[in-house]
């Protein structure tokens, strides 16, 4: 083989190695912008709460308000590199399409604090697809408003979603978001491992492939 045909593959490959980096730096600065522990308990113990004050259940129609300014302000502050973020009309107008057409196929859980206000929320469904026929299951959306980050909370929502497809009879799951997305640390550190397109790059998915397995490990730690 002529060696000088190779040589078109070397800018291509550039590309996808500047690519990674800067989604890397994309990541970092993201991750730097989020509160450390320390930083979230002191916010929540001026407001006169505490990490009990937290459940988790399951998301219903009257909640479509809050629902979309959370996912407004925590989508915004997670990708904050981007100029044009979605409003609230156009999360507000998604929510309200998706509980009409509450068909069984996805489900949503809300974190809310002592006076039922929405903090964070994560929302499930099936999933099917012959680009990965072995996943049944897809984590379609996860988030918690900044202030609420590394208290358990988003755990203990990744659990709720696991255990809800365990009742379906789902076992995995996949998680689609943007590479430079800093929660893919805590997608990583509970188990998930990240999927590869056919040219080897990252787009930024992540897959579950044994939902029992992540319960187990998350409860024991």
């Amino acid at each position: 083989m002529n060696p000088l045909r190779l040589r078109p593959l070397a800018p291509l490959r550039e590309i996808k190695n500047q690519s990674m980096k800067l989604y890397r730096l994309q990541r970092i600065l993201s991750n730097l912008r989020r509160n450390s522990r320390s930083k979230s308990l002191k916010l929540l113990q001026q407001r006169g709460g505490s990490v009990n004050d937290f459940s988790i259940r399951r998301a219903v129609e009257t909640d479509i308000p809050q629902l979309a300014a959370v996912h407004v302000k925590a989508w915004a502050d997670t990708y904050f590199t981007y100029r044009n973020p979605p409003t609230y009309e156009i999360r507000l107008s998604q929510w309200k399409e998706s509980f009409r057409n509450n068909d069984g196929s996805w489900f949503a859980y809300v974190v809310v604090d002592k006076n039922n206000n929405v903090i964070g929320f994560a929302k499930g469904k099936t999933y099917s697809t012959a680009d990965l026929p072995d996943y049944q299951g897809e984590l379609n959306k996860i988030f918690l408003l900044f202030d609420y980050h590394r208290l358990g909370l988003g755990t203990r929502l990744l659990v709720k979603v696991a255990e809800y497809f365990i009742t379906m009879g789902i076992n995995n799951m996949v998680l689609f978001s943007e590479p430079s997305n800093p929660t893919g640390w805590f997608y990583e550190a509970r188990g998930a491992k990240k999927l590869y397109g056919k040219n080897g790059g990252f787009h930024g998915g992540y897959a579950w492939d044994n939902l029992r397995d992540l319960v187990k490990m998350v409860k024991v730690v």
